[in-house]
């Protein structure tokens, strides 16, 4: 009898942990910014892990083919086109590179933030870190995690931007070739 009171007082007391425990995180509002922080960093991630760069050297090797025109070119183009078209095609050059430098580095980055979210997330359930040593813990991290968001922005997302644009920018650009080489043969 005492084996099955005992029994039923730990079955009792666990689920009441567990209750007390799922309280804990539901109350908490810092958990939820961690969850949030972490989706933004779960998604950067599968970016970057999915990352096209097979596709995109190829459409960098035709933008250099662009470029390397254009710098070595007599024909004068009027300052609209140079701010327009040919300005687009090198930041797009330029975007490109730093993007496929920073890649490497920006996965690191983002495997470390998510890990580490993941890590106090994990301590903080099984109580192994108080509410404020969490709160403390979750704005270094967050500080952390801010500093790689602006870099991936910075790379990731201005080289997507770019690349999103070359359907327009590719078909002008090759006509100002078109025009700069029927002038240079008059």
């Amino acid at each position: 009898m005492r084996i099955l009171l005992f029994t039923a007082f730990s079955m009792i007391a666990i689920s009441a942990c567990q209750f007390s425990s799922k309280k804990k995180l539901e109350d908490n509002k810092d958990i939820a910014r961690l969850d949030s922080l972490k989706h933004e960093i779960s998604t950067a991630l599968s970016v970057l892990e999915n990352f096209p760069k097979e596709d995109m050297l190829k459409e960098l090797a035709r933008i250099d083919e662009f470029n390397t025109f254009f710098e070595t070119t007599d024909y004068r183009y009027t300052r609209e086109q140079y701010l327009g078209e040919i300005d687009q095609l090198g930041m797009a050059y330029r975007s490109y590179n730093k993007a496929f430098q920073a890649l490497p580095a920006l996965r690191d980055e983002a495997n470390l933030a998510y890990e580490q979210l993941q890590n106090l997330r994990n301590a903080f359930e099984k109580g192994q870190v108080s509410d404020e040593e969490f709160a403390e813990y979750l704005q270094q991290e967050q500080e952390a995690a801010n500093a790689f968001l602006f870099n991936y922005n910075k790379r990731i997302d201005r080289v997507m931007m770019y690349r999103d644009g070359l359907d327009t920018l590719i078909p002008k650009v090759e006509a100002l070739r078109r025009e700069a080489l029927d002038n240079l043969n008059l």
